[in-house]
Protein backbone atom coordinates (compact mmCIF):
# COMPACT_ATOMS: atom_id res chain seq x y z
CA UNK A 1 0.00 0.00 0.00
CA UNK A 2 2.91 2.35 0.70
CA UNK A 3 3.72 2.66 -3.03
CA UNK A 4 0.09 3.00 -4.16
CA UNK A 5 0.40 6.76 -4.56
CA UNK A 6 3.27 6.23 -7.01
CA UNK A 7 1.92 3.17 -8.84
CA UNK A 8 -1.45 4.65 -9.80
CA UNK A 9 -0.05 7.73 -11.63
CA UNK A 10 2.59 5.51 -13.28
CA UNK A 11 -0.03 3.07 -14.54
CA UNK A 12 -2.17 5.93 -15.84
CA UNK A 13 0.82 7.47 -17.62
CA UNK A 14 1.82 4.19 -19.29
CA UNK A 15 -1.75 3.56 -20.45
CA UNK A 16 -2.05 7.08 -21.83
CA UNK A 17 1.21 6.50 -23.80
CA UNK A 18 -0.24 3.26 -25.19
CA UNK A 19 -3.57 5.04 -25.84
CA UNK A 20 -5.51 2.58 -23.75
CA UNK A 21 -8.28 5.11 -23.17
CA UNK A 22 -10.84 2.69 -21.75
CA UNK A 23 -8.84 1.82 -18.60
CA UNK A 24 -7.79 5.47 -18.27
CA UNK A 25 -11.39 6.67 -18.19
CA UNK A 26 -12.32 3.91 -15.75
CA UNK A 27 -9.49 5.00 -13.46
CA UNK A 28 -10.68 8.60 -13.55
CA UNK A 29 -14.26 7.48 -12.87
CA UNK A 30 -13.08 5.53 -9.82
CA UNK A 31 -11.05 8.50 -8.61
CA UNK A 32 -14.08 10.77 -9.08
CA UNK A 33 -16.31 8.47 -7.04
CA UNK A 34 -13.67 8.16 -4.31
CA UNK A 35 -13.14 11.92 -4.17
CA UNK A 36 -16.89 12.57 -3.98
CA UNK A 37 -17.33 9.99 -1.23
CA UNK A 38 -14.52 11.57 0.79
CA UNK A 39 -15.98 15.04 0.28
CA UNK A 40 -19.45 13.97 1.36
CA UNK A 41 -18.01 12.18 4.37
CA UNK A 42 -15.93 15.21 5.29
CA UNK A 43 -18.76 17.70 4.99
CA UNK A 44 -21.07 15.23 6.63
CA UNK A 45 -18.82 15.41 9.66
CA UNK A 46 -19.70 19.07 9.89
CA UNK A 47 -23.41 18.32 9.79
CA UNK A 48 -23.64 15.06 11.70
CA UNK A 49 -23.03 15.82 15.36
CA UNK A 50 -24.24 18.84 17.36
CA UNK A 51 -21.69 21.63 17.53
CA UNK A 52 -21.46 24.04 20.45
CA UNK A 53 -20.71 26.85 18.01
CA UNK A 54 -23.19 28.13 15.45
CA UNK A 55 -21.44 27.62 12.11
CA UNK A 56 -24.14 29.39 10.13
CA UNK A 57 -27.52 30.61 11.39
CA UNK A 58 -30.45 29.60 9.18
CA UNK A 59 -34.15 29.49 10.07
CA UNK A 60 -35.41 31.09 13.29
CA UNK A 61 -38.64 31.02 15.30
CA UNK A 62 -39.92 32.25 18.67
CA UNK A 63 -41.98 29.97 20.90
CA UNK A 64 -44.80 31.24 23.13
CA UNK A 65 -42.30 31.91 25.92
CA UNK A 66 -40.23 34.12 23.61
CA UNK A 67 -37.29 31.75 23.41
CA UNK A 68 -35.51 31.99 20.08
CA UNK A 69 -34.93 28.76 18.13
CA UNK A 70 -32.07 28.92 15.61
CA UNK A 71 -31.54 26.15 13.06
CA UNK A 72 -27.99 25.58 11.83
CA UNK A 73 -27.44 23.05 9.06
CA UNK A 74 -23.66 23.39 9.31
CA UNK A 75 -23.75 22.71 13.06
CA UNK A 76 -26.29 19.87 12.78
CA UNK A 77 -28.23 21.48 15.60
CA UNK A 78 -31.18 23.60 16.60
CA UNK A 79 -30.17 26.02 19.33
CA UNK A 80 -32.59 27.54 21.85
CA UNK A 81 -31.38 31.04 22.70
CA UNK A 82 -32.27 33.63 25.32
CA UNK A 83 -33.01 36.66 23.10
CA UNK A 84 -31.84 39.11 25.75
CA UNK A 85 -28.57 37.56 26.92
CA UNK A 86 -27.65 35.32 23.97
CA UNK A 87 -27.24 32.34 26.32
CA UNK A 88 -27.76 28.93 24.71
CA UNK A 89 -30.50 27.30 26.77
CA UNK A 90 -30.80 24.01 24.93
CA UNK A 91 -29.50 22.13 21.95
CA UNK A 92 -31.34 19.64 19.71
CA UNK A 93 -29.27 17.39 17.48
CA UNK A 94 -28.65 13.87 16.22
CA UNK A 95 -30.29 12.24 19.24
CA UNK A 96 -33.57 13.73 18.05
CA UNK A 97 -32.96 12.85 14.39
CA UNK A 98 -31.80 16.36 13.53
CA UNK A 99 -28.80 16.26 11.17
CA UNK A 100 -28.95 19.17 8.70
CA UNK A 101 -31.64 21.55 10.00
CA UNK A 102 -32.37 24.39 7.62
CA UNK A 103 -35.55 25.76 9.19
CA UNK A 104 -37.57 25.37 12.38
CA UNK A 105 -41.03 26.21 13.69
CA UNK A 106 -42.68 25.68 17.08
CA UNK A 107 -46.39 25.07 17.73
CA UNK A 108 -48.43 26.35 20.68
CA UNK A 109 -47.80 23.13 22.63
CA UNK A 110 -44.03 23.54 22.37
CA UNK A 111 -43.46 20.81 19.76
CA UNK A 112 -40.73 21.78 17.34
CA UNK A 113 -40.71 20.88 13.64
CA UNK A 114 -37.46 20.81 11.68
CA UNK A 115 -36.48 20.25 8.06
CA UNK A 116 -33.34 18.17 7.38
CA UNK A 117 -31.98 19.60 4.13
CA UNK A 118 -29.68 16.75 3.08
CA UNK A 119 -31.75 13.86 4.41
CA UNK A 120 -34.97 15.29 2.91
CA UNK A 121 -37.18 14.49 5.89
CA UNK A 122 -39.16 16.49 8.44
CA UNK A 123 -38.78 15.75 12.16
CA UNK A 124 -40.91 16.75 15.14
CA UNK A 125 -39.71 16.80 18.75
CA UNK A 126 -42.26 16.99 21.56
CA UNK A 127 -41.72 18.82 24.83
CA UNK A 128 -40.78 15.53 26.53
CA UNK A 129 -38.10 14.89 23.92
CA UNK A 130 -39.88 12.29 21.80
CA UNK A 131 -38.80 12.61 18.15
CA UNK A 132 -40.87 11.49 15.17
CA UNK A 133 -40.09 11.29 11.47
CA UNK A 134 -43.02 12.93 9.65
CA UNK A 135 -42.01 11.86 6.17
CA UNK A 136 -39.49 12.46 3.42
CA UNK A 137 -40.11 14.79 0.47
CA UNK A 138 -36.59 14.61 -0.96
CA UNK A 139 -33.23 16.30 -0.59
CA UNK A 140 -33.50 20.07 -0.54
CA UNK A 141 -36.41 20.34 1.91
CA UNK A 142 -35.94 23.78 3.38
CA UNK A 143 -38.63 26.24 4.58
CA UNK A 144 -41.29 25.24 7.09
CA UNK A 145 -44.33 26.91 8.62
CA UNK A 146 -47.60 26.03 10.37
CA UNK A 147 -51.16 27.09 9.61
CA UNK A 148 -53.95 27.62 12.16
CA UNK A 149 -55.15 24.03 11.71
CA UNK A 150 -51.76 22.63 12.71
CA UNK A 151 -50.83 21.45 9.23
CA UNK A 152 -47.08 21.56 8.60
CA UNK A 153 -46.12 23.17 5.30
CA UNK A 154 -42.65 22.60 3.85
CA UNK A 155 -40.99 23.76 0.66
CA UNK A 156 -38.33 22.00 -1.33
CA UNK A 157 -35.44 23.86 -2.91
CA UNK A 158 -32.48 22.76 -4.97
CA UNK A 159 -32.15 20.02 -6.19
CA UNK A 160 -35.94 19.59 -6.03
CA UNK A 161 -38.95 21.90 -6.05
CA UNK A 162 -42.46 22.07 -4.64
CA UNK A 163 -44.69 22.82 -1.66
CA UNK A 164 -45.94 19.98 0.54
CA UNK A 165 -48.54 19.58 3.28
CA UNK A 166 -47.58 17.26 6.15
CA UNK A 167 -50.01 15.90 8.71
CA UNK A 168 -48.34 16.20 12.15
CA UNK A 169 -50.23 13.12 13.43
CA UNK A 170 -49.22 11.08 10.36
CA UNK A 171 -52.79 10.33 9.32
CA UNK A 172 -51.67 10.75 5.69
CA UNK A 173 -48.36 10.83 3.78
CA UNK A 174 -46.85 14.17 2.64
CA UNK A 175 -49.02 15.72 -0.07
CA UNK A 176 -47.70 17.79 -2.97
CA UNK A 177 -49.75 20.98 -3.23
CA UNK A 178 -47.79 23.01 -5.78
CA UNK A 179 -44.81 22.21 -7.98
CA UNK A 180 -42.52 24.31 -10.17
CA UNK A 181 -42.38 27.13 -7.63
CA UNK A 182 -38.78 28.01 -8.51
CA UNK A 183 -37.34 26.95 -5.16
CA UNK A 184 -39.45 28.64 -2.52
CA UNK A 185 -37.55 29.72 0.57
CA UNK A 186 -38.45 30.78 4.13
CA UNK A 187 -42.20 31.42 4.10
CA UNK A 188 -45.11 32.49 6.27
CA UNK A 189 -48.91 32.38 6.44
CA UNK A 190 -50.44 35.78 5.76
CA UNK A 191 -53.52 37.48 7.26
CA UNK A 192 -55.66 36.06 4.43
CA UNK A 193 -54.66 32.47 5.18
CA UNK A 194 -52.51 32.30 2.05
CA UNK A 195 -48.87 31.24 2.10
CA UNK A 196 -46.28 33.85 1.10
CA UNK A 197 -42.70 33.08 0.20
CA UNK A 198 -39.72 34.19 -1.90
CA UNK A 199 -38.66 32.28 -5.01
CA UNK A 200 -35.47 32.19 -7.05
CA UNK A 201 -36.85 34.58 -9.69
CA UNK A 202 -36.46 37.47 -7.18
CA UNK A 203 -40.19 37.59 -6.56
CA UNK A 204 -42.57 37.01 -3.66
CA UNK A 205 -45.40 34.62 -4.47
CA UNK A 206 -48.71 33.86 -2.80
CA UNK A 207 -49.98 30.27 -2.76
CA UNK A 208 -53.61 29.28 -2.22
CA UNK A 209 -53.23 26.29 0.10
CA UNK A 210 -56.54 24.80 -1.03
CA UNK A 211 -55.98 24.87 -4.77
CA UNK A 212 -52.20 25.27 -5.12
CA UNK A 213 -52.66 28.37 -7.31
CA UNK A 214 -49.55 30.54 -7.36
CA UNK A 215 -49.59 34.31 -7.86
CA UNK A 216 -46.75 36.85 -7.84
CA UNK A 217 -47.44 39.64 -5.33
CA UNK A 218 -44.13 41.54 -5.23
CA UNK A 219 -41.14 41.88 -7.54
CA UNK A 220 -38.46 44.38 -8.51
CA UNK A 221 -35.99 43.27 -5.85
CA UNK A 222 -32.25 43.75 -6.35
CA UNK A 223 -31.02 40.26 -5.61
CA UNK A 224 -32.03 36.77 -4.50
CA UNK A 225 -34.58 36.64 -1.70
CA UNK A 226 -34.15 34.34 1.30
CA UNK A 227 -37.16 34.90 3.55
CA UNK A 228 -40.63 36.39 3.89
CA UNK A 229 -42.22 36.89 7.33
CA UNK A 230 -45.09 38.92 8.76
CA UNK A 231 -44.75 40.88 11.99
CA UNK A 232 -47.42 41.14 14.68
CA UNK A 233 -49.12 43.93 12.73
CA UNK A 234 -49.28 41.77 9.58
CA UNK A 235 -46.65 43.87 7.83
CA UNK A 236 -44.63 41.80 5.38
CA UNK A 237 -40.85 41.76 5.65
CA UNK A 238 -38.47 40.40 3.02
CA UNK A 239 -34.79 39.42 3.32
CA UNK A 240 -32.38 40.01 0.44
CA UNK A 241 -29.25 37.88 0.86
CA UNK A 242 -26.85 40.03 -1.12
CA UNK A 243 -26.18 42.86 -0.39
CA UNK A 244 -28.02 41.93 2.81
CA UNK A 245 -31.13 43.99 3.39
CA UNK A 246 -34.39 43.67 5.31
CA UNK A 247 -37.27 45.40 3.56
CA UNK A 248 -40.78 46.19 4.75
CA UNK A 249 -43.14 45.71 1.81
CA UNK A 250 -46.57 47.27 1.49
CA UNK A 251 -48.56 44.93 -0.74
CA UNK A 252 -51.30 47.49 -1.30
CA UNK A 253 -49.16 50.13 -3.01
CA UNK A 254 -46.08 47.93 -3.76
CA UNK A 255 -43.77 50.25 -1.85
CA UNK A 256 -40.58 49.02 -0.15
CA UNK A 257 -38.72 50.45 2.81
CA UNK A 258 -35.23 49.33 3.85
CA UNK A 259 -35.26 48.91 7.63
CA UNK A 260 -31.89 47.20 8.16
CA UNK A 261 -28.72 46.27 6.30
CA UNK A 262 -26.01 43.69 6.95
CA UNK A 263 -23.09 42.25 4.98
CA UNK A 264 -23.93 39.50 2.47
CA UNK A 265 -25.24 36.32 4.05
CA UNK A 266 -28.57 37.31 5.59
CA UNK A 267 -30.73 34.19 5.79
CA UNK A 268 -33.87 34.56 7.90
CA UNK A 269 -35.80 36.68 10.38
CA UNK A 270 -38.21 36.25 13.27
CA UNK A 271 -40.42 38.46 15.46
CA UNK A 272 -41.01 37.93 19.17
CA UNK A 273 -44.28 38.68 20.99
CA UNK A 274 -43.20 42.32 21.44
CA UNK A 275 -42.61 42.64 17.69
CA UNK A 276 -38.84 42.79 18.13
CA UNK A 277 -37.11 41.76 14.92
CA UNK A 278 -34.12 39.39 14.82
CA UNK A 279 -32.07 38.42 11.77
CA UNK A 280 -29.67 35.53 11.07
CA UNK A 281 -26.63 35.08 8.83
CA UNK A 282 -25.86 31.76 7.18
CA UNK A 283 -22.42 33.03 6.20
CA UNK A 284 -20.98 34.09 9.56
CA UNK A 285 -23.37 32.43 12.04
CA UNK A 286 -24.39 35.64 13.77
CA UNK A 287 -27.79 36.70 15.09
CA UNK A 288 -28.73 40.35 15.59
CA UNK A 289 -31.72 42.29 16.84
CA UNK A 290 -32.83 45.11 14.56
CA UNK A 291 -33.30 48.11 16.80
CA UNK A 292 -35.82 50.80 15.73
CA UNK A 293 -33.94 53.19 13.49
CA UNK A 294 -32.03 50.43 11.72
CA UNK A 295 -29.11 49.83 14.07
CA UNK A 296 -28.21 46.31 15.17
CA UNK A 297 -27.73 44.74 18.60
CA UNK A 298 -25.49 41.69 18.46
CA UNK A 299 -27.00 38.64 20.11
CA UNK A 300 -24.64 35.96 18.79
CA UNK A 301 -21.23 36.96 17.49
CA UNK A 302 -19.93 35.85 14.08
CA UNK A 303 -17.94 32.62 14.01
CA UNK A 304 -14.52 32.46 12.35
CA UNK A 305 -15.28 28.86 11.33
CA UNK A 306 -18.66 29.61 9.76
CA UNK A 307 -17.48 30.72 6.28
CA UNK A 308 -15.40 27.55 5.84
CA UNK A 309 -18.24 25.37 7.03
CA UNK A 310 -20.53 27.07 4.53
CA UNK A 311 -18.12 26.45 1.65
CA UNK A 312 -17.84 22.76 2.49
CA UNK A 313 -21.59 22.41 2.79
CA UNK A 314 -22.02 24.16 -0.56
CA UNK A 315 -19.64 21.66 -2.14
CA UNK A 316 -21.67 18.84 -0.64
CA UNK A 317 -24.84 20.33 -2.14
CA UNK A 318 -23.28 20.49 -5.60
CA UNK A 319 -21.17 17.33 -5.81
CA UNK A 320 -23.74 14.60 -5.19
CA UNK A 321 -26.76 15.83 -7.18
CA UNK A 322 -24.90 17.73 -9.92
CA UNK A 323 -21.19 17.18 -10.48
CA UNK A 324 -20.95 13.47 -9.75
CA UNK A 325 -23.77 12.43 -12.14
CA UNK A 326 -22.37 14.68 -14.87
CA UNK A 327 -18.87 13.24 -14.51
CA UNK A 328 -20.19 9.69 -14.49
CA UNK A 329 -22.28 10.30 -17.62
CA UNK A 330 -19.26 11.78 -19.41
CA UNK A 331 -17.12 8.81 -18.45
CA UNK A 332 -19.82 6.37 -19.55
CA UNK A 333 -20.24 8.07 -22.94
CA UNK A 334 -16.50 8.12 -23.60
CA UNK A 335 -16.07 4.45 -22.70
CA UNK A 336 -19.10 3.49 -24.83
CA UNK A 337 -17.74 5.37 -27.85
CA UNK A 338 -14.29 3.82 -27.46
CA UNK A 339 -15.78 0.34 -27.32
CA UNK A 340 -17.84 1.04 -30.44
CA UNK A 341 -14.67 2.04 -32.29
CA UNK A 342 -12.91 -1.14 -31.21
CA UNK A 343 -15.89 -3.24 -32.32
CA UNK A 344 -15.57 -1.83 -35.82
Amino acid sequence: MKNLGCRVPAQLYSRVKRREWGPVIQHFAAITVLFSACLVAGTGAIASEPDSEILGANGMYFDKEDRLYVASANSASVFVIDPDSGEVLKNYGSEQGIHSPDDVVVDSDGTIYVTNYFEGNVVSVSTDGVARDLGNVGQGVNPITLDDDGTVWVGRGFPGDGLYAIDPVLAAPPRLVADSLNWINAMDIGPDGMLYGPVSTKEVVKVDLRTGKVETVADGFKTNLHAVKFDNLWQMHVVEGRPGRVLRVDLANKSMEVIATYPPGLDNLAFDSNNRLFISSYLDGSVHQVVPGGSLRQLLAPSDRAPWAHRLTLLRVLVVPVLLPILMIICFVIVWRLRRRRAR
